[in-house]
């Protein structure tokens, strides 16, 4: 329940606009104390109204120093996409005081335009000014911090991300966001850090439990070859997502946000991997791998009129060490092999505690080799 107040609070502070100022601070000039009663009379009506936007235009006639209504009067054209307009005003704003607006420029940037690299300088013109904690975003989902590794792997450099977003997690007196585990996990998946993902899903589960960090468990299992996990955790991804118990934002999607769909999609492949381990003397990526596999599957499968629709996995041998499989597998090794010939074998396993157990075996010589020859065999003999 504390988690759905926290997220309905978020949502106010991304609708809605926030107060002025004190007014009081500003009866020393009276200019500008009228320019805050103008922004309070601003406020009290629909954010880009013509009436509100009409008492921030007098607010700031008033007081051309007077920050919060150059700010405040430049949201609703972020919102409506009109970014001259909103650049021109937050501009202003951030000169007159920069501590208080470069964090809302810099999450606009972010959430609204997707630039990244004016996202990053504003947060980084912001820490040179500061001596103390930068703070959060203008939404209150992410320590600033945060955003700006968001900002590097928007960019593709997924490394200065990770980097960022370990240094900021673990750093003292963190401003726990409800999605930075989950963040941090994705971030590790993708750099095929496959239990560092899983660990640090299972601590976003104590923060906010919801249907991503299971889709993604799920990706990381399937990595590891885990099949049961993988399955599990589809599972309850799409019984959360269904219940609502999954990211949201009104404006956009959240980075690493998924939807219904892709949850069904990953739940079709779910039971229809095929795993093959490679074992040669020789590189056979240019004639073993995935693509190539999947066409001429598509190929043999026709022929004997077989209707399911499996996709390989292909992996060098020495990755079964590290990969927690419980299912069965092919290997398919190479003993000899040059431009005339070949010796290979091919076998289907089935995971053991001590050692894995084969079920079925295939060994064949061929002159002339190609790789048409060796990827039919590897498909026929699956099929078979």
């Amino acid at each position: 329940m504390i988690k759905k107040y926290i997220f309905l609070i978020m949502v106010m502070l991304i609708c809605s606009s926030h107060g002025p100022p004190n007014c009081n601070l500003y009866k020393k000039n009276k200019d500008c104390y009228r320019a805050c009663k103008e922004a309070e009379r601003a406020i009290k009506f629909r954010q880009g109204t013509r009436f509100s936007q009409k008492y921030f235009d007098q607010s700031i006639e008033r007081c051309p120093s007077f920050a919060y209504s150059y700010y405040e009067k430049a949201v609703p054209y972020a919102k409506r996409g009109q970014i001259k307009e909103w650049k021109i005003l937050i501009d202003k704003a951030v000169t007159i005081d920069p501590i208080e607006y470069l964090p809302f420029r810099g999450w606009y940037h972010f959430f609204f335009m997707h630039n990244y690299e004016s996202t990053i300088a504003d947060i980084n013109k912001l820490d040179s000014l500061m001596t103390y904690d930068i703070g959060v975003s203008g939404d209150g989902l992410y320590h600033l911090n945060i955003l700006k590794a968001l900002a590097f792997k928007g960019l593709g450099k997924k490394k200065e991300a990770l980097s960022i977003l370990q240094q900021q997690i673990n750093s003292k007196d963190h401003y726990q966001g409800l999605y930075d585990y989950l963040h941090l996990g994705v971030l590790y998946l993708e750099n095929n850090e496959f239990q560092a993902a899983i660990e640090a899903l299972d601590k976003q589960k104590e923060v906010n439990d919801i249907s991503e960090l299971y889709y993604y468990k799920a990706i990381a299992f399937k990595h590891l070859g885990v099949q049961k996990m993988y399955k599990t955790n589809l599972n309850r991804a799409l019984e959360y997502y269904k219940k609502d118990k999954k990211m949201m934002n009104p404006y956009r999607q959240l980075p690493d946000e998924i939807f219904q769909l892709d949850i069904e999609k990953e739940m079709e492949i779910v039971n229809k991997e095929i795993i093959l381990f490679i074992d040669a003397p020789n590189d056979l990526s240019s004639c073993i791998n995935a693509s190539q596999l999947n066409v001429k599957y598509e190929s043999v499968s026709k022929k004997i009129k077989y209707k399911e629709d499996y996709r390989f996995t292909v992996l060098p041998k020495s990755e079964r060490a590290n990969r927690q499989i419980d299912q069965e597998y092919l290997l398919c090794t190479v003993y000899e092999m040059n431009q005339d010939s070949i010796t290979f074998n091919i076998e289907l396993l089935k995971p053991e505690v001590k050692q894995d157990r084969y079920i079925a075996r295939f060994g064949k010589s061929k002159k002339p080799f190609s790789c048409d020859f060796l990827q039919e065999m590897i498909c026929s003999f699956y099929l078979k």
